[in-house]
């Protein structure tokens, strides 16, 4: 590892590592924020179920928020910034419903494929 002078902070080797383990952590923070969407989501489906009440949600999001500003104060000190987004959400939205129309598509029954 390269050495570095305790004035100059931390290398580019290292800074790397703090920006990808702080993108790291805040995708884990998205994780946990979707669960507490999905547990009060309409969904036929459900993949958790809705034990948490509105109070307890609002901690875990308050929790969520410090973290994250967190991070930002300690990637700022070290001179890094979180890079831009790379993708638009409308861009996303419709090629996730593409991908759902495509999946609609897919269910409806061929007649050849018919039991006989």
């Amino acid at each position: 590892m390269p050495a570095t002078d305790p004035e100059d902070g931390l290398n580019s080797s290292q800074k790397r590592h703090l920006l990808t383990s702080c993108q790291y952590a805040d995708k884990l923070l998205s994780e946990i924020e979707a669960v507490l969407s999905a547990a009060s989501s309409k969904s036929p489906f459900p993949e958790f179920k809705g034990d948490i009440v509105p109070a307890q949600a609002k901690v875990v999001q308050d929790y969520v928020a410090r973290l994250r500003a967190q991070m930002v104060r300690v990637l700022a000190s070290q001179g890094i910034r979180p890079p831009a987004p790379e993708f638009g959400s409308i861009h996303s939205i419709r090629m996730t419903l593409a991908f759902c129309a495509d999946c609609v598509r897919g269910m409806h029954a061929r007649p050849d494929a018919r039991l006989r």
